[in-house]
C-alpha cells in the first residue's frame, strides 16, 4: 500500500457519497490506496455512506465526539491509522481526477524524501455568483471530463492560480514562504514525517489556519515544497459563512502569532489574505516594490513603508 487518504467529515454525507465515489473510480488498483474518514462527530447516515464502500475501497472508519470543530484532531485520528508512508488529505466534497492518486504518488516518486506536495482544486475559492456555474459543470461519472472542460475553457480555476501562480510561477522552491499554499483540500506529505511533528495543532478548534500551520512547521523542519498540477480535484460547492471563517481565521492567526512571534507570524497576522506573505517577504528580503500587491490593505502598506 502505497497512499493513506484522509477525509475529515462532519455532517456531510452527500458530499462524502460523491467525493468517495470518484476515489473509486482512481486508475490505480485500490491495493495501493486506503480511505480513512474522520467523522468530527456526524449524527447523519455518514457511517453508512462509508460501510456502502467496503466492497469498492479499503476504507476505514473512525469516529469522535461531537465537542464543537475539531478537524485538527480527526484528522490526527487519520494519521494515527495510517497504513501507508504517505498521507494524502481531502476534503470532503472534493471530486477527484481518475489519476489523482497516482498523481500524488508520482510526485513523491520525483523528488523522494520530506516532500510536501500541493495539488490544484479547482472551484475553490469560488465566488458565490459563479457556484451554479461551476454545479453545472460537474459531472460525478467521468471527472476526466469535467475537468478537461474546466481546464480548456479557463474558468474556475484554483484560487491560488490567479492569486499566487500567475504572480510567482510553480517553482514553489523559489518562494520564501510556500506553506501560505498548503490548503489541506488536497495535499500530501510523508506519513512518518508528520508522527515525528505530532501533526496537527489540536488547539485550533475553529475554521483556518491549522493546515497553514502544519504547513510552516513542516517548512521549519526542512520539507520541500512542490506543486503538483496533475493531482486534480473539484471542490463541490457546499453553503459557508463568509463572516463567521472571517473571524475565525484572524483569532487563529493571533493563536499562530503568538506561539511563534516573529517576523513571519506578524505578516500573516497582519495580512487578511495568507497567500500575500510571500509578496511581503520577499519586498522585505530583496526591497522590491509591491505596493500594488496591497493596494486594498494600506496597513500593509504603512506597516512595509511601500508607500
Amino acid at each position: 500500500m502505497d497512499i493513506s487518504i484522509i477525509i475529515p467529515t462532519y455532517n456531510r454525507s452527500t458530499l462524502l457519497q460523491a467525493t468517495l465515489q470518484t476515489l473509486a473510480q482512481q486508475t490505480l488498483s485500490k491495493s495501493c490506496y486506503e480511505v480513512i474518514v474522520a467523522d468530527d462527530g456526524s449524527s447523519d447516515n455518514t457511517r453508512e455512506v462509508v460501510e456502502a464502500f467496503s466492497d469498492r475501497l479499503s476504507i476505514q472508519y473512525c469516529f469522535q465526539d461531537d465537542l464543537g470543530f475539531r478537524a485538527a484532531a480527526a484528522r490526527n485520528m487519520g494519521i494515527k491509522r495510517a497504513n501507508a508512508p504517505i498521507c494524502v488529505f481531502l476534503d470532503t466534497g472534493m471530486l477527484v481526477a481518475p489519476n489523482f492518486v497516482e498523481a500524488h504518488l508520482q510526485a513523491h516518486q520525483k523528488q523522494p524524501g520530506a516532500t510536501a506536495v500541493v495539488g490544484y482544486a479547482y472551484g475553490f475559492g469560488v465566488e458565490e455568483q459563479d457556484r451554479q456555474q461551476l454545479i453545472d459543470s460537474i459531472d460525478i461519472r467521468n471527472m476526466k471530463a469535467t475537468i478537461e472542460s474546466l481546464k480548456s475553457k479557463g474558468v474556475l480555476s484554483d484560487i491560488r492560480e490567479s492569486k499566487f501562480y500567475q504572480l510567482y510561477g510553480d517553482d514553489l522552491s523559489e518562494q520564501p514562504a510556500p506553506w501560505v499554499l498548503y490548503w489541506t483540500c488536497n495535499v500530501s506529505f510523508s506519513t512518518d514525517a508528520l508522527r515525528s511533528i505530532q501533526g496537527f495543532d489540536e488547539e485550533f478548534r475553529s475554521w483556518g489556519l491549522e493546515d497553514i500551520e502544519l504547513a510552516y512547521r513542516l517548512f521549519l523542519s526542512g520539507a520541500t515544497f512542490v506543486l503538483a498540477r496533475e493531482a486534480e480535484a473539484v471542490h463541490y460547492p457546499h453553503e459557508r459563512n463568509d463572516t463567521e471563517n472571517e473571524r475565525t481565521d484572524f483569532e487563529n492567526k493571533q493563536y499562530f502569532h503568538r506561539k511563534y512571534h516573529n517576523q513571519v507570524s506578524e505578516l500573516l497576522l497582519l495580512t487578511r489574505y495568507n497567500l500575500r506573505v510571500n509578496g511581503m517577504l520577499l519586498h522585505l528580503e530583496n526591497r522590491m516594490d509591491c505596493s500594488e500587491l496591497f493596494a486594498d490593505e494600506p496597513e500593509v502598506v504603512a506597516r512595509l513603508s511601500l508607500d
